[in-house]
């Protein structure tokens, strides 16, 4: 496999399997469970770009992620009306306007990414910083998305 289908398999990888992150939302803590979850799994798949292409691996993962992002935030209501159509149900999905499987990816893997790459030369700081990005970004982007209250 090239750099390029590596790259794009991590990226795709990385948006499609932000949801198996759910199933720790019912673990009690200090910290929303899912948002270290989906930190974890957002840092090591971008390290994993880190790994494969260096700086510029890292940078082309977190943009493709926001390209496929975007392309999830048009095609996710599009695809649960449709199928919904098709069989004849109301729509389930989508209904307060925020398609589910793009807002889970953290919006701030483009900076972060940045930051890995900036980094790469201590690859455990730059990892914890960039999981505590994300863990605290998670909040802002609910806030922003859902108008959610803020975190106390």
């Amino acid at each position: 496999m090239d750099g390029a289908g590596a790259l794009t398999a991590i990226a795709v990888l990385l948006t499609s399997s932000t949801v198996t992150v759910l199933g720790l939302s019912q673990l009690p803590g200090p910290v929303r469970a899912t948002d270290a979850g989906t930190a974890f799994l957002a840092v090591m798949l971008l390290a994993i770009g880190l790994g494969f292409l260096g700086r510029v691996g890292v940078l082309a993962t977190a943009g493709i992620v926001a390209a496929l992002q975007l392309l999830f935030w048009w095609f996710a209501p599009w695809s649960a009306r449709a199928y919904a159509d098709a069989v004849g149900l109301v729509v389930r999905d989508y209904i307060d306007g925020v398609p589910v499987t793009p807002a889970l990816v953290p919006f701030c893997l483009l900076p972060v990414a940045g930051l890995i790459a900036l980094l790469h030369r201590v690859p455990v700081v730059a990892g914890g910083l960039a999981g505590l990005v994300i863990t605290l970004c998670a909040p802002l982007q609910r806030m922003w998305l859902y108008d959610a209250p803020s975190p106390r």
